[in-house]
């Protein structure tokens, strides 16, 4: 499984193909999650595609599409809830055990 990684200048053709394909996996892994009786698999999608919002919101800055200001109070809601489903994972994983 590939995992969001954010957007290194210098790279982006690298992160665009990557991406595309990533995208793709989403669509399977979330017909997939209807059937994971795993509560921390469930949240591990949910901090994937949380990270892959902040991707996308670090690849407009990048491109000049949206200034930085802007979208800084996005970027860091999103590590927020980042840290939260990472919590929650491991919360979940622990009372399985």
């Amino acid at each position: 499984m590939l995992y969001p990684t954010r957007y290194r200048r210098g790279r982006s053709e690298d992160n665009w193909s990557v991406q595309r394909r990533r995208s793709l996996q989403t669509i399977e892994q979330h017909v997939a999650v209807g059937r994971m009786p795993n509560l921390s698999l469930r949240l591990g999608i949910v901090e994937e595609e949380t990270d892959e919002s902040a991707f996308w919101i670090e690849m407009l800055v990048d491109a000049e599409i949206v200034k930085a200001e802007l979208v800084a109070e996005l970027l860091d809601e999103a590590d927020q809830l980042t840290a939260i489903w990472v919590s929650s994972i491991k919360t979940a994983r622990g009372k399985k055990r």
